[in-house]
C-alpha cells in the first residue's frame, strides 16, 4: 500500500514537469475581455491587434473574408437602392428631387435581382460602379447615419473593380473595414 513502482514514479514526475511547464507558460499569457454593444468595434480592435502585434492574416484567412466583403457590397448597395425608392416616396420635400439616369435605373434593376451571397464578378461590379457614380446614390450615402448604411461601404464601392478581379485577395485594410456580425471571437 502506498508504494509506487519505478514506472509509476517516472510517469508521476513527467506529469508534474508538464503541469509546471504549462503553469509557467500561462504566466506569460495576457488575456483581454472585449465588452461593448454591437457595432462598437470589438472585432475591429481584435483584427488591428492581430495585424499590428500578431502574425497578421495568412492568405487562407484573407480568402475567408472575401464572402463577407462580397455580401457587404451587395447588401449595402441593395439597401441604398431600396432607400432611394422609399425616400423619394415618403419624403418628397427632402428627397423628391433625386433621379437615376437610364443607365442607373438598369443597374438598380440588376442589383435588385441578384442574391446577397453572390460573388462580385465583373458584371456585378459594373452595375454597382454605375449606381455608385449616380449623384442620387451619393446623396443617399451622405445621409448614411440616419439610414443605417455602413461607413466603410464607400471604400468598397470605390474599390469595386479590384474586388471583382478573379485573383482578389483581401488586403489588411479590406479586412479591417468589412462589417460582419461576430459572436465569440
Amino acid at each position: 500500500m502506498g508504494c509506487f513502482t519505478s514506472e509509476e514514479a517516472a510517469t508521476d514526475k513527467q506529469v508534474e514537469r508538464e503541469v509546471t511547464g504549462a503553469k509557467r507558460s500561462q504566466e506569460n499569457v495576457k488575456k483581454l475581455l472585449f465588452l461593448g454593444s454591437g457595432g462598437s468595434g470589438k472585432s475591429t480592435l481584435f483584427k488591428q491587434l492581430r495585424t499590428i502585434h500578431g502574425e497578421g492574416f495568412l492568405d487562407k484567412d484573407r480568402i475567408g473574408f472575401k464572402d463577407h466583403i462580397y455580401s457587404q457590397v451587395i447588401e449595402q448597395m441593395k439597401s441604398m437602392n431600396e432607400l432611394y425608392e422609399e425616400l423619394k416616396e415618403e419624403c418628397p420635400d427632402e428627397f423628391g428631387h433625386l433621379q437615376l439616369s437610364e443607365e442607373g435605373q438598369r443597374a438598380a434593376q440588376y442589383v435588385d435581382y441578384i442574391r446577397n451571397d453572390m460573388d462580385v464578378d465583373e458584371t456585378v461590379a459594373q452595375n454597382i460602379e454605375t449606381l455608385w457614380q449616380e449623384p442620387a446614390m451619393k446623396e443617399i450615402f451622405d445621409n448614411r447615419a440616419k439610414l443605417k448604411i455602413d461607413d466603410s461601404s464607400s471604400y468598397f464601392f470605390d474599390e469595386i473593380s479590384r474586388i471583382a478581379e478573379r485573383a482578389y485577395i483581401p488586403t489588411d485594410r479590406d479586412i479591417l473595414l468589412v462589417r460582419h456580425r461576430t459572436t465569440g471571437v
